[in-house]
């Protein structure tokens, strides 16, 4: 048998607009596994959020792997340890940290399981409506960090240009060491330019000695898009923004809310 791998983002494309999966993808991602293939959720939550949502949808298939924090870590699920770690400099925290104070703007960043962040605004509330973490004020977060983290994100609500003005301050100082990429139109994630969805494919390919040309990889996004490029076949659903699609060599004939990815797992598994 020739084993191949799949890497699905969560939000926009794996799940639908409540946060689930329909019983018809349930089934058809459990005949993947059944049949000796490898499924790897690629997203940009934190992992504890990535095992929340594995666990809720009830797919803890032995020997699977998780990319979280927008390629930042590898987690192996049945060891719970991590296969690769990237992490953000603590003085290039600061200086992300700088920017988003100057344009006031509303950034936070991980410990362990729990959100830190400086001031409590409507973002905050936005954001943890989905992601089911703790949170913790601090008065400065690099000073409250135990440990580099794997990354910040930005969130504005309604002034995307805004967000990209701080796209665009923090590349001119950081572009060698920091990528910073739209995961949504209100979420501006910074992580280490070894990071990446599609380095993450990659890597993890390398690893289980999986070719690239027999994996596939399907996402919504602009943090999707180098896992697309990375895979032997990119694909977007439906809904996925104009700017993914064009990067894909498949799109399905069905958005997040109707088994998009059911097309791809009929056609590629």
């Amino acid at each position: 048998m020739c084993q191949k791998i799949l890497f699905t983002d969560l939000d926009g494309t794996l799940l639908n607009d409540q946060k689930q999966i329909s019983e018809r993808t349930k089934k058809a991602l459990c005949a993947l596994h059944e049949h000796g293939h490898v499924l790897v959720f690629a997203t940009g939550r934190p992992l504890s959020s990535v095992l929340e949502v594995r666990g809720a949808l009830d797919l803890c298939f032995p020997d699977s792997y998780i990319i979280a924090y927008n390629g930042s870590l590898i987690w192996h699920c049945d060891s719970s340890t991590p296969v690769i770690e990237h992490t953000l400099r603590m003085d290039d925290v600061r200086s992300i940290l700088a920017e988003t104070h100057a344009l006031d703007i509303h950034c936070h960043t991980y410990e362990d399981d729990t959100i830190l962040f400086e001031r409590d605004r409507m973002e905050l509330s936005y954001y943890r409506a989905h992601i089911h973490l703790p949170a913790r004020v601090v008065t400065d977060i690099p000073s409250a960090l135990t440990k580099e983290p794997y990354k910040l994100i930005s969130i504005h609500l309604s002034d995307h240009a805004l967000l990209e003005e701080l796209r665009r301050r923090v590349l001119a100082k950081l572009s060698e060491r920091v990528s910073a990429v739209f995961s949504s139109e209100y979420y501006l994630e910074f992580y280490p330019v070894a990071s990446g969805k599609g380095n993450a494919v990659k890597s993890l390919c390398h690893a289980l000695h999986i070719p690239l040309s027999n994996a596939a990889a399907i996402g919504d996004e602009s943090n999707d898009i180098s896992m697309l490029d990375a895979a032997g076949l990119g694909c977007a659903v439906a809904n996925a923004n104009p700017l993914v699609k064009e990067h894909a060599d498949f799109i399905t004939a069905h958005d997040n809310n109707h088994d998009g990815i059911c097309d791809l797992l009929e056609y590629f598994f």
